[in-house]
């Protein structure tokens, strides 16, 4: 099994990289032979041939901190996997990848997410699907917190 590993340096003791996009260096790791080539970032015009070259290298899987909505339609499209695990070492990395210590999304899941990004306009809609609430103000006595500063505070300072 060959696995993509995006990486902080160039040796099988460097830290997986926290985002794919940003890695320096890029490991593909044959698991059978025990053989890693490297992929300098800089050899690339963009990260999105990383993945393309890596399939067809026969990649399954890409090990990486974090890995953007941009690069689903590339992972679909070669087949790999995504595991998401970052600041491990590259070679334990990809043992507990084959251990299935790593939690793996597989290809399904990918196409799941692609289409939620795409019907609801891209991937603009998907960050808004999941930004966070902007907080209530902290008297609004609509919300039970607001209700309880509201009971607790009624009359000071006037």
């Amino acid at each position: 099994m060959i696995i993509l590993v995006a990486a902080e340096g160039p040796d099988s003791g460097s830290l997986i990289a926290a985002r794919f996009a940003r890695a320096p260096w890029y490991h593909l790791v044959d698991t059978e032979s025990d053989e890693t080539t490297l992929l300098p970032a800089g050899a690339f015009d963009n990260r999105h041939e990383v993945i393309l070259r890596a399939g067809l290298a026969g990649a399954a899987a890409l090990v990486a901190g974090r890995c953007g909505p941009g690069f689903v339609p590339q992972l679909i499209e070669t087949g790999m996997a995504m595991a998401h695990v970052h600041g491990i070492p590259v070679h334990e990395g990809v043992r507990r990848l084959l251990n299935g210590a790593i939690k793996v999304v597989g290809i399904p899941d990918l196409r799941r997410h692609l289409r939620g990004a795409d019907a609801g306009g891209g991937t603009a809609a998907l960050r808004a699907r999941t930004a966070r609430k902007p907080r209530t103000p902290l008297f609004d006595p609509v919300t039970p917190r607001g209700r309880h500063h509201v009971q607790q505070y009624a009359g000071r300072g006037t």
